[in-house]
């Protein structure tokens, strides 16, 4: 919201300073927009956005905002009132929107992705080797937003990987969800056709409904 209010605040008070002509007051008319970006970002799964790529983040975003603005300039034509509200400042929020969204994102990712509470919980399936090798990259690279509390392997393992505990084998799954609510899950899958990423989905998606399938011969390079 603040990126938001940031935007439109820059691009009135900009216009305003090279001539434009025209009352502040009926920009702060549209204050309840602020909460139209909100809702439409839920939507879109921009919160929290963990797991999510630099492009397909950059992607929703502009396609979000797009969304917003495009109606705000159809409402403004319904009701008329296109003379009052000026399209440099309308456009010039939208592309400063865009811009002030992104980067507040990564300075706030920035500051508090060393804090224990970053990030959603998510249980870890795999074997041993490789779930270290997972487990290592996302305590290096936390803006992922991915916390692993637990860990499904099936076969001997420690009872602790990389500091996180082992929780049984896939078995647990029903359990975990159901004590925990946990619903997320990073599925590191066997070695070249050991097994079948279908397969994986079918078996694990009915305990985790939002699930990120790492194939192990691809690595954390697939997160």
């Amino acid at each position: 919201l603040a990126a938001l209010a940031s935007a439109w605040l820059v691009a009135v008070m900009g216009r305003q300073a090279f001539g434009g002509n025209y009352p502040l007051a009926v920009y702060f008319r549209l204050w309840p927009a602020l909460f139209l970006f909100t809702g439409v970002f839920a939507l879109r799964r921009l919160y929290p956005a963990d797991a999510m790529s630099p492009v397909e983040e950059f992607r929703r975003i502009t396609t979000s905002t797009a969304i917003v603005f495009g109606n705000l300039i159809v409402f403004s034509f319904m009701e008329k009132h296109n003379e009052v509200y000026s399209r440099v400042v309308i456009f010039g929020a939208w592309a400063l929107s865009t811009v002030l969204l992104l980067v507040g994102r990564a300075i706030l990712r920035a500051t508090i992705r060393r804090k224990r509470w970053w990030g959603t919980s998510t249980i870890l399936v795999g074997s041993s080797p490789m779930a270290s090798v997972v487990l290592r990259s996302l305590h290096e690279d936390q803006s992922l937003g991915i916390r692993v509390v637990g860990i499904l392997a099936d076969g001997y393992s420690p009872s602790r990987i990389e500091g996180v505990p082992v929780l049984g084998g896939i078995e647990m799954a029903p359990v975990v969800t159901r004590l925990y609510g946990i619903r997320n899950a990073i599925v590191v899958t066997g070695p070249d056709g050991a097994v079948n990423v279908g397969d994986v989905v079918r078996q694990y998606g009915k305990y985790f409904p939002h699930m990120l399938v790492v194939p192990e011969s691809q690595g954390p390079a697939n997160l």
